[in-house]
């Protein structure tokens, strides 16, 4: 992916980030990382987040990768929406795990950006999903 940096008004969006979005901010999440093509996110899994098996409920991830992804998108400038996401669940996440979601720009189209990215164990390292999403572009920014 591209070296140049993410634009002024693009660090600006991820400097007040997640509170641009009610759902992530409710959920805890929060910016690692950003660059020109790729954004990292974490978060601090919760009993609150948890389904009837006691583990992170799937969607918890699902919702950090998808926007890590978009995420990447935006950090080259395009607002986008998600057209096509698909994951793959690798291992359960325990509750009280901090979690990384990491977005990388594969294909940056004027029309449609293609990504991939992984979620991660912030301290073991350990692969709990990866996946690809394809992205509509609403709106290019200079």
């Amino acid at each position: 992916m591209s070296e140049k940096m993410p634009n002024k008004e693009v660090l600006d969006f991820f400097a007040d980030f997640p509170k641009e979005d009610p759902f992530l901010e409710e959920l805890g999440a929060y910016v690692v990382d950003i660059k020109a093509g790729e954004v990292k996110l974490g978060l601090k899994v919760t009993p609150r987040q948890s389904n009837v098996h006691g583990i992170a409920h799937g969607g918890v991830a699902t919702t950090l990768l998808d926007t890590a992804m978009g995420g990447s998108c935006f950090s080259l400038g395009k607002s986008v929406v998600s057209l096509d996401c698909s994951l793959n669940f690798l291992g359960a996440v325990p509750l009280g795990s901090e979690i990384i979601a990491t977005g990388r720009v594969i294909h940056d189209g004027n029309h449609t950006m293609v990504t991939e990215g992984e979620v991660t164990d912030r301290e073991t390292g350990k692969l709990y999903m990866r996946g690809t999403a394809t992205f509509y572009v609403l709106k290019i920014y200079e």
